[in-house]
């Protein structure tokens, strides 16, 4: 007997209330996994946390993880339940190089990746190039990315500063990278909304952490 993801959906939908079912599909149209996000090697986890929740607010979808990042106590306060929607991808592997891995797979799958840094001399947010799907990689508070990173990426992005500080909070600089492409895709020709294939795979998704818990 096949499996019929349809009429699963379908199933799943008379669980939940129509108001949460319309709420759904509502957000399926603004959905996007055009820009990734990728956080290597971060020392707080709520640094991760706050940023997820801008990700979230913003549309995006995918967020990749490198290194072993337990969550904080405080994480539900932070972010607002935003990774309960969020497809998170977690690269922790022992004896490896899980940055390698990562930025592998994302360029396998047709990803340019765009590093962060506060050399002003990188392109800006309203610079960077959209056409085709591109990975955010944002380093650790410390040091930035890595060495291995450095080598692998396609080109960088900076946030233009105006005052003494050097650089913005990591959790800051994602809201402010993930409003901007927002904003960008939104008013441009890009078609950066989900198949529907993907819209069907992660409403399933959603539905089933409802209704599962």
């Amino acid at each position: 007997m096949s499996f019929d993801p349809i009429a699963l959906r379908d199933k799943l939908r008379t669980i939940i209330t129509e108001h949460k079912s319309q709420l759904i599909q509502e957000k399926l149209e603004y959905r996007s996994r055009y820009v990734s996000f990728v956080f290597e090697h971060f020392y707080h986890s709520h640094n991760i946390d706050a940023a997820m929740r801008s990700i979230e607010c913003c549309g995006f979808q995918d967020v990749h993880i490198i290194n072993n990042i337990k969550k904080s106590d405080d994480t539900l306060t932070i972010t607002k339940g935003a990774d309960y929607w969020l497809t998170e991808s977690h690269y922790k592997r022992p004896g490896v190089n899980n940055t390698q891995i990562c930025l592998d797979l994302l360029k396998q799958n047709g990803y340019t990746l765009v590093g962060t840094t506060p050399n002003q001399k990188a392109c800006t947010l309203s610079e960077l190039p959209l056409e085709t799907k591109v990975a955010i990689v944002f380093g650790n508070e410390r040091l930035g990315i890595s060495d291995y990173a450095i080598e692998r990426v396609d080109g960088y992005v900076t946030i233009p500063m105006y005052g003494f500080t050097q650089s913005y909070n990591a959790s800051v600089s994602t809201a402010i990278v993930a409003y901007e492409l927002r904003k960008r895709l939104a008013g441009s020709t890009i078609n950066w909304h989900l198949s529907q294939e993907e819209k069907l795979e992660l409403e399933l998704s959603w539905l089933n952490r409802i209704v599962c818990g």
